[in-house]
């Protein structure tokens, strides 16, 4: 029932929290603001619906670096040089995952 009420108000185009949040949670499959659970596959939605266009990006970005690690691990099962790539995805998608937190919560990204 909370997914259906959290989706409703993520597509009816309003910003399901009124001010700026204290505490976000990112992890594989959910992002949590204020502790309330939100599938990382559609928050890009909910970061637009909300102001968040540069946090949006940021959540891109740590998706696709997340696939891209995932990827060059397993072709380093094969090929072997491609491991060296696995840790430099991993980095960027780290920060990519924080910045797009410290946007959420303050609007800017940590020096």
């Amino acid at each position: 029932m909370l997914w259906m009420m959290m989706m409703g108000a993520a597509l009816a185009g309003g910003c399901p929290w009124t001010e700026t949040p204290r505490v976000v949670d990112a992890s594989w499959k959910t992002i949590a603001v204020d502790g309330t659970p939100y599938p990382a596959s559609t928050f890009g939605v909910v970061l637009f619906d909300c102001g968040e266009p540069e946090a949006a990006m940021k959540l891109d970005k740590w998706q696709s670096m997340r696939l891209w690690t995932v990827g060059t691990g397993a072709a380093g099962c094969i090929v072997w040089p491609a491991w060296v790539a696995t840790p430099i995805t991993g980095i960027i998608g780290v920060q990519a995952c924080e910045d797009m937190e410290d946007l959420i919560l303050d609007g800017r990204v940590k020096e």
